[in-house]
């Protein structure tokens, strides 16, 4: 590794090391898919193109016999960290709101960027413990649900975003990336706002969650009054996106909130 600077962080598939000066390597660990690496370079390419907040993607790389990618490097703690530094509940779900409002402006022109629809509809087929009745009503929905171009993150909150020293306000992690209607985005950010479990010791502590709503409402009211939706808007989107976090790995507890979320609204 004689060729690698200093290591600065690591997850489960890959390594970040320094990388010369304002740069890093994320380096994918030995057996990796080159595949999965030339698909996230590729995207990082094209969310560079449409000049939203994302970090810049610079080169593909192979080095020591493993694949990655050389970003620019980024300076500063999440959105959600924002709180420790005198930032308000309200003011993180206000700025969350604009930047997800700016992204959505943005139309994909690339062909090759999944629909979101076609991925809507895969997850909603593997819900877990939902009825083929249910099922059957979410995917109805859907299908009388507007398309868009619009450019989506497609795992959008407050831990996603980071407050740069050098740039401002930089959405991260963007391999989820999809196009479609921008309400489809803002469902599912919705969700994950309100109902995801929370780590051990914080959730259902009624200060947390107090604090969590206030950031959830104060990003859809700023969302809405920015670009013009109503909640009657978002609400066939929310039920899609409930249907559709159920095909995934969720806690229990989590599934039976989201699990709760759909029967409440379904037929309303």
């Amino acid at each position: 590794m004689s060729s690698l600077g200093e290591m600065i962080g690591q997850g489960r598939t890959a390594e970040v090391y320094a990388w010369g000066d304002g740069k890093i390597l994320k380096l994918y660990r030995e057996g990796f898919p080159t595949s999965w690496v030339d698909y996230e370079f590729r995207v990082a390419q094209a969310v560079n193109e449409a000049g939203v907040q994302a970090p810049l993607a610079y080169e593909r790389v192979s080095t020591d016999g493993r694949e990655g990618i050389v970003y620019e490097r980024l300076e500063g703690g999440t959105l959600l960290e924002a709180l420790h530094i005198g930032w308000s509940p309200q003011q993180i779900g206000e700025a969350l709101a604009d930047l997800h409002a700016g992204m959505h402006a943005v139309e994909e022109k690339n062909e090759w960027v999944p629909s979101l629809r076609a991925r809507l509809e895969s997850e909603i087929a593997g819900a877990q413990g939902v009825s083929e009745d249910v099922r059957a009503q979410v995917l109805d929905l859907l299908a009388n649900l507007s398309d868009g171009r619009a450019l989506l993150h497609g795992d959008f909150h407050p831990e996603n975003v980071l407050l740069t020293t050098t740039r401002g306000p930089v959405v991260i992690d963007w391999v989820t990336v999809v196009t479609g209607h921008p309400l489809a985005d803002v469902a599912r950010t919705s969700l994950l706002l309100s109902l995801a479990q929370l780590p051990p010791g914080l959730d259902g502590n009624p200060v947390i969650e107090a604090m969590r709503q206030t950031i959830h409402d104060a990003y859809l009211a700023r969302y809405q009054e920015v670009t013009g939706t109503t909640p009657a808007d978002l609400l066939p989107w929310q039920i899609v996106s409930a249907a559709s976090r159920l095909s995934e790995s969720l806690p229990d507890a989590e599934l039976e909130r989201v699990r709760g979320f759909l029967e409440a609204n379904l037929n309303k």
